[in-house]
């Protein structure tokens, strides 16, 4: 394969791979985005984070749409009791913006 520092050394799951720059092809990019702006893509795969320091973001509606919009494989890291949380909080945003006194009802 040629010297050590003309390769790249990843490590997928614990599981390390050497990859020669010739090789670099094979590797595939990942890239980072929100839940809101994947809205109405697919995706092959995702990795969803779940974490108590994101609180006010643990909602069953979100978490609904992490996982729906991936076509073969949903990967959830995180803290179980984020997942609960996630999973058990169908709170919804209620806005108080008085619309229905200005229409007069």
């Amino acid at each position: 394969m040629g010297r050590e520092e003309d390769a790249l050394l990843a490590s997928f799951g614990g599981r390390e791979m050497t990859y020669s720059f010739g090789d670099l092809d094979a590797v595939v990019p990942a890239y980072a985005t929100t839940i809101q702006k994947s809205q109405g893509s697919e995706y092959l795969a995702a990795v969803v984070s779940l974490a108590m320091q994101h609180y006010t973001m643990l909602a069953r509606n979100l978490f609904y749409t992490a996982v729906t919009y991936r076509k073969r494989l949903v990967v959830i890291v995180g803290q179980r009791r984020a997942l609960a949380i996630a999973i058990r909080n169908t709170r919804t945003n209620r806005r108080w913006t008085r619309l229905k006194e200005w229409l007069g009802r």
